[in-house]
């Protein structure tokens, strides 16, 4: 049986797991990507996720980024030219993304899904290096979820209005 996903030529999602501690479809993280990328503008896309544990993760995350212990997500653009898609591979912990998702009383599944998101954004080329970029990087986090029916992610944890951002917003580790 053919993957909707995958129908149209150019528009590719490979979702690998590693790891099974979030329940949630591959499925739904095709549509997830597919939907968030198409929102930000883009008609061809060849992305990989990969849902792992923190083990894996953390060694990811020093082989490439010079970083000890796990993190949330990584990205990596795997463009060779500008030519207006988005190529890359997105990796996920899972294990974070549940751990996280107790610790904030949200699902996992939505806590994974925002780990998602921020690695997409970071392939279109959002960077949350500064707290004025963070806070941008968030605030689109929050809009695509949204839309998608996931809720908002940010507004819904950041506490009481006017705290500046860079005390609201914690900053993502993952690039």
């Amino acid at each position: 049986m053919a993957d909707p996903m995958n129908d149209e030529p150019g528009q590719q999602i490979h979702v690998s797991r590693r790891c099974e501690c979030v329940r949630i479809s591959q499925a739904e993280i095709k549509r997830v990507t597919a939907e968030a990328v198409r929102r930000l503008g883009y008609r061809q896309y060849d992305l990989s996720v990969a849902l792992l544990d923190d083990d894996a993760m953390a060694e990811l995350h020093w082989r490439y980024r010079r970083r000890r212990g796990t993190t949330d997500v990584l990205s990596f653009d795997l463009r060779d030219e500008a030519d207006g898609g988005l190529e890359g591979q997105i990796v996920l912990s899972a294990e974070t993304a549940r751990r996280e998702g107790r610790r904030r009383r949200i699902a996992a599944k939505r806590e994974l899904l925002l780990y998602l998101v921020h690695g997409i954004l970071h392939l279109a080329g959002y960077d949350d290096g500064s707290p004025e970029q963070a806070d941008r990087m968030h605030r689109k986090e929050d809009a695509l979820l949204a839309a998608l029916g996931y809720g908002r992610p940010f507004s819904t944890r950041l506490g009481v209005a006017g705290v500046p951002a860079r005390a609201r917003a914690p900053r993502r580790q993952g690039k």
